[in-house]
């Protein structure tokens, strides 16, 4: 049974989704990107904070740790492990014994590393994590040109999650070559992120894997038993609603993109995408 649990991804990868529903039916406590710049409060006493995600955000703790010991502020590894304990112990205050759900992009590892760290180090937040035996989900996409296309279309609409009204429909005119780039990214990150975390017992959860028929499929709730060491106590809520209208219908140069990718190892995902949507 694991206290901790921490949703590892990129970008449009469905967590926000995914924690909302296993925070609904497991006895989870759904913290969302402790790294996320939305949260962070910079001047704001920590005691007035009485929003959760305000709380649960490590820049607003680390900030009160540095303004009570200015040590906190020199990041050697003693001190990064140290922060990074007293932030769990925080983060059990809040729980009051549930279990406690985060999500840490591949983008926002960094955030612990000490003084001196190449590009391609394993990130020292990695190896706290293994140390401390928190559990770790790798939440992936099979097909990644579906997952470019839902971030294209985050990014013009301004909407990254909807839980109710969905933003209008746009025209996405997708540049091949851009797109073939960040797909070749995705895909070196994923093996970058697996090569880090080889021999920890981390579990691997697809995108297409995650909602069938409407509701989250046995693959979520066996993953997350498993976990957590026991089921679900309540249905799992599904509270976000995806923002990607069907492809064919938004994509502007789909018959371009399909030429492009024609007998390249992306062909069959932007086949998919555009004649199957298969999302």
């Amino acid at each position: 049974m694991s206290e901790f649990c921490i949703l590892l991804a990129a970008p449009r990868s469905g967590t926000q989704l995914l924690g909302a529903g296993v925070g609904s039916g497991f006895n989870a406590i759904w913290l969302q990107e402790i790294f996320h710049e939305l949260y962070g409060r910079p001047g704001t006493p920590y005691a007035e904070m009485d929003n959760l995600f305000e709380r649960s955000s490590f820049f607003n703790f680390r900030a009160s740790l540095i303004a009570r010991d200015i040590r906190f502020a020199f990041p050697s590894t003693e001190i990064q492990r140290e922060i990074f304990a007293r932030y769990l112990d925080h983060l059990r205050s809040l729980a009051g014994g549930a279990h406690i759900l985060i999500d840490v992009k591949y983008n926002s590892w960094h955030h612990l590393n000490d003084y001196w760290a190449n590009a391609d180090d394993c990130p020292l937040l990695a190896k706290i994590v293994m140390d401390h035996r928190i559990s770790v989900v790798h939440v992936t996409r099979r097909n990644l040109f579906s997952q470019y296309c839902s971030i294209m279309m985050a990014r013009q609409t301004g909407v990254w999650h909807a839980s109710h009204e969905l933003p209008a429909p746009i025209a996405l005119t997708i540049n091949p070559q851009d797109c073939a780039n960040l797909m070749d990214k995705m895909e070196r990150r994923v093996r970058t992120f697996e090569d880090w975390f080889s021999g920890y017992p981390m579990a691997q959860l697809a995108y297409e894997d995650i909602i069938a028929n409407g509701e989250f499929t046995p693959v979520v709730k066996n993953t997350f038993g498993s976990v957590f060491g026991d089921g679900p106590v309540a249905p799992l809520q599904i509270q976000y609603r995806k923002i990607l209208p069907s492809l064919p219908d938004v994509i502007a140069n789909g018959s371009e993109l399909l030429r492009y990718f024609n007998d390249t190892p992306y062909s069959e995902m932007v086949s998919d995408a555009l004649t199957g949507d298969r999302r």
